[in-house]
């Protein structure tokens, strides 16, 4: 595909093919950002001649010379690196769930006999319960009515915890931490 084709050449579906393979590539090397991708392919999709491809990947061509995959690779890295920082900040603290010493088990819920009190309306009274098992603490929902969550994935039977899993009852998070000696 070149820029100086006739406007009215056709783009065939192998042009095409073209253009969101180059899509794809500027996306994966940092390049364009996912919105721009989206808009962008549906612009390749819809693009009539090689002329709206071309025009539509202009500027994604790397301009010649040896150090060129090197500093793209690099401003890729440093974009995901930037990204990750920026969302790790704006990522709201939790409060710590520290795992209980010794093997009793253990209810959270609201009810003040609950050894984990949850003051929260959505949390049920007996809401979930801790239970110690050979290789380690399971958690399992007691029947609440806003469901039980631990990173994201409803409890539906008893499920191993870890440190650093995120649990949500009702609508209140935890970060699990370990308990304290």
């Amino acid at each position: 595909m070149t820029v100086c084709e006739p406007r009215g050449t056709r783009a065939s579906d192998g042009d095409r093919d073209a253009a969101l393979a180059a899509l794809r590539d500027a996306y994966a090397v940092g390049k364009i950002t996912e919105n721009t991708l989206v808009l962008r392919l549906d612009a390749a999709l819809s693009a009539r001649t090689r002329r709206d491809l071309s025009e539509l990947l202009a500027d994604l061509a790397e301009p010649a010379g040896p150090t060129t995959r090197p500093v793209f690779t690099f401003v890729g890295r440093v974009s995901r690196i930037v990204q990750s920082v920026r969302l790790a900040w704006h990522a709201p603290l939790l409060p710590a769930l520290a795992l209980p010493q010794g093997p009793d088990d253990r209810t959270i819920g609201r009810a003040p006999g609950c050894d984990f009190v949850v003051s929260d309306m959505t949390v049920s009274k007996s809401h979930a319960a801790l239970l110690y098992g050979s290789d380690g603490w399971y958690l399992c929902d007691l029947g609440s009515t806003n469901g039980t969550y631990l990173n994201g994935w409803r409890v539906r039977r008893p499920v191993l915890v870890r440190v650093g899993d995120v649990l949500t009852l009702g609508t209140i998070s935890f970060q699990i931490a370990s308990g304290s000696k």
